[in-house]
């Protein structure tokens, strides 16, 4: 995605969704964009997350910059989702009790 955008990638590296990173890795990423003379880029989603931590950790967030992505559904896949959603709603809240 990046490459599309004209950018040179030094180094890639991929972690699991909702990885927990260590201060170990922020350490190896920090060291790595430094190596290369490189910025770091994440997801605003995985760096909200960072931005609450201490340590290492906040260091690469503070380092990090933002790649921001927009999902969009052509029709007809964004009703047939929305009514996927629904169903699934709509199930969840027959199975959840009510508290009175």
């Amino acid at each position: 995605m990046l490459e599309a955008q004209g950018a040179q990638l030094a180094e890639s590296i991929t972690f699991r969704d909702h990885q927990r990173l260590t201060d170990a890795d922020a350490v190896r990423l920090l060291a790595l964009a430094e190596r290369h003379q490189a910025r770091l880029v994440s997801t605003e989603k995985d760096l909200a997350r960072l931005k609450s931590m201490t340590g290492k950790l906040a260091d690469l967030a503070a380092a990090t910059r933002v790649l921001p992505i927009k999902l969009t559904f052509a029709e007809p896949d964004a009703s047939r989702l929305a009514a996927l959603i629904d169903g699934a709603l709509k199930g969840h809240n027959e199975r959840v009790p009510r508290s009175e």
